[in-house]
This record gives structure tokens, C-alpha cells and sequence, in this order.
């Protein structure tokens, strides 16, 4: 899936391309130099892309917890989408993507305007919780990790090197 992702964007002309095989490497180099979009997938382990959103939202690790963030699955449900928009995703694809759709996704979402809000510890995007109440349905929320939990996992990753195994894609 990264070297299809990352032939779809370079044949965009997306100028730097950077890809990890794990959440941990991947949030620590975005710290040290964010960058203008990131796409994650959902599904990675031990620390999945629930997570690794949640780590980027948090208010204390700015100017990252801006970033605008597209999240990808191969497995989605109405449920794990709408708790991909309540922790800050800009956007949400469903693999298999065509690199049209991924090109649409990445325009519409490096020119969102939208505001972030103060969620906790968290940046939410504004009005995003209240159009996901709006429709009906109730959102499955998990229980959102504290900061020193979120720390602890990506340091336990790093320490461990367990996500060599089943890293971002």
C-alpha cells in the first residue's frame, strides 16, 4: 500500500514524499519538522491510527496538532469513520483508492479552512460534532487516551521496535 500511495502522489507532483514503517519513527520526525498533510492507516499495530491521531491532536505538541490528516482502512464502518472525524481527521478513503479520489482528498482537504476547537486536550475540528449528531446516528466514541498514555505507547514502540512488524502503510 506505500508504494502504491506513494507512486499516486508522485505522479501528482507532490514534491516530498516521506513514509514510515512505523507510528513511532513517523511521530517523532513529524515533530521535529511537521509536515503539510499526513495520511495514516488505520489499522496499525501496536499502536494503532486511532492513536496515532489522537498523539497528533493533542494541544501541547503544536505546530502538529494542525496538520491537516487524511486516514485511510480497508475495513471501514460507519462507526470507526465518524470516530475518525470526532478525533480531527480531515478526511477518511476506504482502500481500494484510485489515485483520482486520493488527488480529490488531498485538494479538498489542504485548502479546508475549517477552525480547530479545544476538545479536552485535544483539537477537534469545528462543527464537526455537532453535523455527526445532526445525523441521527449515535457516534461510537472509544474512551479518548490522556497524553501520558498516548506518550507511553509510542515510547514503548520505540524502545521495543514492535511496529516493524505491522507498520503504517
Amino acid at each position: 500500500m506505500q508504494a502504491l500511495l506513494r507512486s499516486m502522489l508522485a505522479a501528482h507532483k507532490v514534491a516530498r514524499i516521506r513514509v514510515f514503517d512505523a507510528a513511532e519513527a513517523a511521530f517523532q520526525s513529524m515533530l521535529n519538522e511537521p509536515p503539510h498533510l499526513i495520511i495514516a492507516d488505520w489499522k496499525m499495530k501496536p499502536v494503532s491510527g486511532y492513536q496515532l491521531l489522537r498523539a497528533i491532536r493533542h494541544k501541547d505538541v503544536a505546530p502538529l496538532c494542525t496538520v491537516p490528516v487524511v486516514m485511510i482502512s480497508g475495513h471501514a464502518t460507519r462507526g470507526l469513520v465518524e470516530q475518525a472525524y470526532a478525533a480531527g481527521a480531515h478526511s477518511f478513503l476506504v482502500k481500494p483508492i484510485a489515485p483520482a479520489v486520493l488527488h480529490r482528498a488531498m485538494m479538498r482537504v489542504l485548502g479546508d479552512k475549517r477552525a480547530f476547537q479545544l476538545d479536552g486536550d485535544a483539537l477537534v475540528i469545528d462543527g464537526v460534532a455537532e453535523k455527526l449528531a445532526a445525523s441521527g446516528e449515535k457516534t461510537t466514541r472509544a474512551k479518548k487516551p490522556g497524553i501520558k498514555e498516548q506518550q507511553s505507547t509510542l515510547a514503548d514502540a520505540v524502545k521495543y521496535g514492535s511496529l516493524n512488524a505491522g507498520g503504517a502503510k
